[in-house]
């Protein structure tokens, strides 16, 4: 199976907690988990041979700490990264940071294995400040993998961070056009756009992807589907797309 997928698959186990993410990682064939949860902020890492994967949680919204995450949308100095990011994002991950950056640094060193950090919405984001810390650090990388993320940082923060970044977008995701490109934040990554059709399609322009977005409205609406931005959010929807390939 492709990695696309089974990363997509890893940031949908992220929703879940303890003993239930370790089993459903082991179906994927990863070992090795942990899990950390420090105030409202989680995140898992199993692996392979091969990897070493970090994946977090997304937004749940009936958790205080992530509304006020995604809603704390003033830019900071990255601490440990490049340029400018969001503050709400930069604060969850400061709650892990100690603790998995010593870990993830002790599991790659014996092993020879590389780094895959993937996420979904506000895991997507703060998988894209993560990666950019180990980057920082030198630590050895394999690729950052994100589905429905917001933007996250300034364009310093985009040009500085160079690292292989697949970033998914479901056709008409709303939260991927958040936090606004005028308030000055800038997607990073390359755009893996899943058309309204199922299909992923790199390297489409603005004006294809319009009027690829309001046909995916149009058809939403028909299925009387009236809030497809939202729809389109969800990880078993980037999972179902992905599994075809």
């Amino acid at each position: 199976m492709n990695k696309a997928y089974i990363m997509a698959k890893c940031s949908a186990i992220a929703y879940l907690s303890g003993k239930k993410a370790k089993a459903e990682y082991k179906k994927l064939g990863f070992t090795g988990h942990k899990y950390f949860n420090i105030k409202g902020a989680q995140c898992h890492t199993v692996g392979d041979k091969d990897y070493l994967i970090l994946a977090f949680r997304g937004t749940e919204v009936k958790s205080w700490s992530d509304i006020k995450a995604d809603l704390n949308v003033d830019s900071v100095t990255a601490k440990y990264s490049y340029g400018k990011v969001h503050k709400g994002f930069e604060k969850e991950v400061d709650k892990l940071w100690p603790e998995i950056k010593d870990h993830v640094i002790t599991g790659l060193k014996p092993a020879g294995r590389e780094l895959i950090v993937t996420g979904h919405s506000l895991g997507a984001s703060m998988a894209t400040i993560a990666i950019a810390r180990f980057y920082k650090l030198q630590v050895s990388l394999d690729a950052l993998y994100t589905y429905g993320s917001p933007r996250v940082g300034n364009k310093s923060f985009k040009k500085k961070l160079r690292v292989q970044h697949y970033r998914y977008v479901n056709n008409s995701d709303d939260v991927t056009k958040m936090p606004f490109y005028h308030w000055g934040y800038r997607h990073h990554g390359e755009l893996m756009y899943i058309n309204s059709k199922g299909a992923v399609k790199v390297g489409t322009n603005k004006l294809k992807r319009f009027k690829d977005r309001l046909k995916g409205r149009l058809d939403g609406l028909k299925e009387k589907d009236y809030f497809d931005g939202l729809s389109d959010h969800s990880i078993d929807q980037y999972i179902k797309h992905l599994i075809k390939l």
